[in-house]
Parts: C-alpha cells; structure tokens; sequence
C-alpha cells in the first residue's frame, strides 16, 4: 500500500504569504540599526564576501547593501548613521492651479463628488489629480458635504407581534378573511 504523506509527480511551488503576513515580513530601509549596515559593508569590502550572499544572509536587498557600500567609499560611516530628519519627509506640492481648478469645479458642479472630480480634470484637463489631493483641497475649503445618515437596521432585539393578533383572521388581496377548512376562524391556537 502505498504511503498517504507521499506526493506524487511535481510539488507545487509555494508563495510567499500574502497580504498582513507579508507586510510584517518585509523591512523598510530606516529599520536596519548602524551596527547591521556597518557589518554588511565590513563583509563585502574587507572580508571579500559577495554582495549577493551577504545581502541574502542579512536579509537586505542588494541594492540597499550595493548602495550602503557607494555611500560608505564617499562618507564612511557617517555615511551609514540614521538622518535624523528623513522619516518625516513633506508630502509633495500640489500646484495652486491644481487646486484652484478642483475648487472652481466644485463650485460650479456642487453634485460632483471626489471621484467624478478627480476623473474629470483629468480626463478634461490631463490634469492627474489624486482622489486623495482632491479630498484634502475641498476639506481645506470647507466644500465637502456632510454624509448623509445611513438608515438605521432593523433591531434583532424588537418584540415579535402578540399572539392574539396572529390569531384573528387577516383579509386577503380580495378584502375576505381567510377561513379555515376546520373553522378556528376566531380562536387562538393551541
């Protein structure tokens, strides 16, 4: 008899996980501390190791190491020490024309919404506006509607009818009651 665990024929190649698991998998350039940068330049430069291995054993991209290396050979390792100021980098500029444009069409088309803005400058006016740009400048202008309620569900919790009133007779499309075969037109069941 043949083993149930065996796999025959090719196996299939396995991904990598998908979504949140792979996000908290991957590292960001700023996350790596000076001491992990300083030895993986150390690595490749005086102990000859390759840029490819080193980069693989230390979880780094190659063109983070290959780049840790250009900036060690032109600053040493000041070069390699966190800038205090870079994670929090300004958001780009979008252009006082860009904007007014956005506002001038809310203003004339009040029904529009974010999107239809966004897709009409630049469908319009070649203009690539983000639906976010467009949502932050009519927030800046106050030009952005209230959303409307939704209506509320209906409560799980509510009180089914009484059984009294299940129990008289109700008038059909026709406007007579509905009879029983067996006469219990008026009592309440059992």
């Amino acid at each position: 008899m043949k083993d149930a665990n065996k796999v025959q024929g090719k196996r299939k190649k396995t991904r990598p996980p998908r979504g949140a698991a792979r996000r908290t998998v991957r590292r960001h350039a700023h996350s790596h501390p000076f001491e992990v940068r300083r030895k993986a330049v150390q690595l490749c430069l005086e102990e000859g190791f390759p840029m490819e291995r080193v980069a693989r054993e230390m979880g780094v991209g190659l063109s983070t190491l290959s780049h840790w290396v250009r900036v060690y050979g032109a600053q040493g390792e000041a070069g390699l020490q966190p800038q205090p100021g870079r994670r929090n980098r300004p958001q780009p500029k979008v252009a006082p024309a860009v904007k007014a444009k956005v506002v001038e069409l809310k203003r004339h088309h009040p029904d529009f919404g974010i999107q239809k803005i966004s897709q009409f400058l630049r469908r319009m006016w070649f203009l690539p506006v983000s639906r976010e740009t467009v949502r932050r400048t009519l927030h800046e202008q106050q030009l952005l509607h209230k959303p409307r309620p939704k209506p509320l569900a209906p409560n799980p919790n509510a009180i089914p009818p009484s059984r009294a009133s299940l129990s008289v007779p109700r008038p059909t499309r026709c406007g007579r009651p509905i009879s029983s075969p067996f006469g219990w037109e008026g009592r309440t069941p059992i």
